[in-house]
């Protein structure tokens, strides 16, 4: 009898293989790296196999560069950190966005690090990071932990402005590999290699892969063989595996019939529902997203009693007349054909929670914080800490989904940082005791986001950690909670006439800015980050951080309204 030879099987088999021995074996007859490459994707969950006792057993220790690393860093020896944070989304979603080669800048946090006297820091980047903003994140320190730690960080930018990935420069260019090698090496003391360098990027993918590999190094963060998972599709598949409520979907769509079709399903099964959204499998900061309503598509003519065949060419019709960012949907259609897609009715909400959480290697999952999040045009745009300061059971269950979500993950070998995004939705014929608001998850991210670098900066500058009865961060500092309010990018026309020098030049002489900076002594006030966006874009991101959300909320205000203010 012939066995019928499986591909995706065969790959299932081999993830196994690579999480329990680490992508960095290079050494054996399996080339782990290469999996992520292979044209027979890993593309539905039943593809990757759920770890064994065994192999769970083996992760636990954690790859093997991550634990000599850390050996080495509390043995008093210099480790580095190589923080090269390119922004690797899929390049046509994430092409309209305007500040693109900004994004790099978000990661600046990573310098904060370096208050270790053990670990050294190297952050690469397409542009140069002013010196505005490396002294603005480093004056909360005292001055004398503050000239230590810019002893121990160095910078190198590569001077190359093109929309393309950061990696792809650096794979690119012999001279800039050797200058990164060149410049973590003065910082060590020694060369660089697997056992005292590691990579930090933004997310994981073939091209990171390659980067690690022509350096010398290992990196932290997601296994490639598992990168499918942070699809649309493959997170559904995920959340339909859980208790935890998620949107009605249909998944691993390629085909324009097909989308539509399940467009009409939706409409069809659910008389009161009112929109449909179509996603690409790998959109990021709704890029790719477009909403189809019941009210448009029967002022085309559509009727709730069509059958499939008569309602797929006006729907089709109604989404080919839509743009986003100046993108048509026939150009979003071609990347669905290649990536796929999902189709998912609209959830009317409230408002829009999010979660970020840490898979340590051992599986043991924990909870870093949430957010309430603030969307303009599909596109966040900033939140505030936590996501309910005031309304604890609506907190600790949003906790608990996020949480089990997490381990289901887990379960799969996904290690490091995961976000989730929630809908808040009201409850009906709720009682006294009941909450007044249910959650429905929205979308899983396994990687860094846009609530990273705020948290990061408050927790290495405060030297926080997460108290479960509160729902908030404390300060080892103040000894206080911690709060806090921030914007992804004001916007305002002055700004553009100026460079980041001449912002801090005017605001630093300024009395209201004296009284509004942040002061690591109190843990309040006023961190500015992605600076360099302010002279070609006219913006600047900000966080207002307090020991109540109250005092963070008004230090927002004031801080917008002092913007306003100035000329």
């Amino acid at each position: 009898m012939r066995l019928k030879f499986s591909p995706a099987r065969l790959l299932s088999q081999l993830l196994i293989l690579c999480l329990v021995i680490g992508v960095a074996h290079q050494g054996g007859a399996v080339d782990c790296r290469d999996l992520s490459r292979s044209p027979d994707r890993l593309e539905r969950l039943s593809d990757f196999p759920v770890l064994s006792p065994s192999a769970r057993q083996s992760l636990a220790s954690g790859p093997k560069a991550v634990t000599t690393w850390e050996s080495r860093r509390r043995q008093g020896k210099p480790v580095l950190a190589l923080a090269i944070s390119s922004f690797n989304l899929a390049m046509k979603e994430v092409e309209t966005i305007e500040n693109y080669l900004h994004y790099e800048h978000r990661a600046l946090w990573n310098i904060l690090r370096a208050r270790d006297p053990n670990v050294r820091v190297l952050f690469v980047s397409s542009d140069p990071v002013p010196k505005e903003a490396i002294d603005h994140m480093l004056e909360s320190l005292p001055p004398e932990e503050g000239r230590a730690v810019r002893s121990r960080i160095d910078f190198v930018h590569v001077g190359d402005r093109r929309h393309v990935y950061l990696t792809d420069k650096i794979l690119d260019s012999p001279f800039l590999q050797a200058q990164i090698l060149l410049r973590g090496s003065k910082l060590l003391g020694e060369a660089v290699s697997g056992d005292n360098s590691l990579l930090f990027p933004y997310n994981v993918t073939p091209e990171v892969v390659q980067m690690a590999k022509k350096l010398g190094v290992e990196f932290v963060g997601l296994s490639p063989v598992l990168t499918q998972l942070n699809s649309k599709s493959l997170n559904h598949d995920v959340f339909a595996s859980t208790q935890v409520p998620h949107p009605k979907t249909f998944a691993h769509i390629k085909s324009q019939t097909i989308l539509a079709g399940s467009v009409w399903r939706l409409f069809k099964e659910d008389p009161e529902l009112q929109s449909v959204f179509t996603k690409t499998n790998n959109g990021t900061s709704g890029q790719g997203i477009f909403d189809v309503t019941r009210k448009e598509l029967k002022a085309e003519g559509y009727r709730d009693d069509m059958n499939r065949a008569e309602a797929i060419p006006i729907i089709i019709r109604v989404l080919r007349r839509k743009e986003q960012n100046d993108e048509t949907w026939d150009e979003v259609m071609v990347r669905s054909q290649v990536d796929g897609a999902v189709v998912q009715e609209g959830i009317p909400h409230k408002r829009v929670p999010s979660a970020q959480l840490y898979v340590h290697a051992d599986g043991r999952v924990e909870l870093l914080s949430t957010h309430m999040q603030k969307i303009e045009d599909k596109a966040y745009v900033g939140s505030s800490y936590p996501a309910y300061p005031k309304d604890p059971q609506l907190q600790q269950k949003l906790e608990s989904y996020a949480i089990e979500l997490a381990r289901t993950l887990a379960d799969y070998g996904v290690r490091g940082r995961i976000a989730f995004d929630f809908f808040e939705v009201s409850l009906k014929g709720r009682g006294k005791s009941t909450p007044r608001s249910d959650f429905v998850v929205g979308e899983a991210n396994i990687r860094e986001g846009g609530t990273t670098h705020s948290w990061e900066i408050l927790n290495r500058l405060l030297e926080t950690h997460h108290d479960p009865n509160l729902g908030v961060m404390v300060s080892e500092v103040t000894g206080k909670p911690v709060y806090y309010e921030m914007t992804d990018g004001y916007k305002t026309p002055w700004l553009e006439t100026k460079s980041t020098a001449d912002v801090f030049a005017l605001i630093n002489t300024h009395p209201v800015w004296r009284r509004l900076k942040f002061n690591r002594e109190t843990g309040e006030g006023i961190q500015l980050h992605m600076t360099e966006a302010i002279g070609e874009f006219g913006k600047v991101a900000y966080t207002a951080s307090a020991s109540t959300p109250e005092k963070a909320a008004a230090l927002f205000k004031s801080m917008e309204a002092f913007l306003r203010s100035l000329k």
